[in-house]
């Protein structure tokens, strides 16, 4: 005959999960959250914002696309902050939020790539037209930060100022412009903003829909924090082996 005896501490085991809803399960959620967020925005920059912008000239642009913060007040926070809020904010009230937002701009409140992701309309703020640029001009004088400083709008109108190349607004196929001449003769010129009264900005860049993946990631990260904070230690504590 061959006995097995099996025996487990459950009193021992009660004290344990007590220690751990006040200490390790905070510490576990607030890893989980941070990887789970970390790696989102992974997938914003990396994966989603390049579907949506497959021709950007300014590859580095990448990195504003979206930053890691509080969700009041879309401040941006260092990992290090990161981790002291939530950990602060679950031992008081088991409860903590983090927010993945519009960092153009250095998040100042610019929502370029928000306008982006939900599309609408642009309007002009000072004036009744906005300079839109013609294909000709981003092919010729775009930057890594966008249109040239020295080809905007209002640059190009002062160009004769400071006896550089002749800016003017005219009319071509019916479509107001701003144009310039190439040479000292009246002909040819090259038209390089359309002047319009508003225009519709496309909704391409999926934010929101890629950030669902947060979800997957999250639930995820945490089976991985619980098994190694938690799986291990309770059964090599308190499962004697037979």
């Amino acid at each position: 005959m061959v006995a097995v005896n099996v025996f487990s501490n459950l009193p021992a085991m009660q004290r344990e999960f007590s220690k751990l809803e006040k200490k390790t399960l905070n510490l576990i959620q607030r890893n989980a959250m941070l990887d789970a967020a970390f790696r989102t925005q992974k997938v914003l920059r990396l994966t989603s914002y390049p579907k949506a912008f497959p021709d950007a000239v300014n590859k580095g642009h990448v990195k504003a696309v979206t930053t890691l913060g509080a969700s009041r007040g879309r401040k941006q926070l260092s990992r290090a902050k990161l981790k002291e809020r939530i950990q602060r904010a679950l031992s008081r009230g088991r409860r903590a939020d983090i927010a993945i937002f519009d960092a153009t701009n250095q998040g100042r409140g610019s929502d370029y790539m928000l306008r982006h992701a939900k599309g609408g309309r642009k309007i002009p703020i000072d004036g009744s037209n906005i300079a839109v640029p013609t294909r000709h001009l981003t092919a010729m004088a775009r930057g890594v930060r966008g249109i040239r400083k020295s080809m905007r709008p209002q640059q190009v109108l002062a160009q004769r100022k400071r006896g550089g190349k002749q800016g003017f607004v005219t009319k071509i196929n019916g479509h107001t412009m701003i144009a310039r001449r190439e040479t000292k003769n009246r002909l040819p010129i090259t038209p390089l903003y359309s002047l319009v009264p508003a225009a519709d900005i496309p909704g391409r860049f999926k934010f929101y829909e890629d950030a669902r993946v947060y979800r997957k990631l999250f639930a995820a990260a945490y089976s991985k924090e619980w098994q190694f904070r938690v799986g291990s230690k309770i059964s090599r504590k308190y499962l004697s082996k037979f």
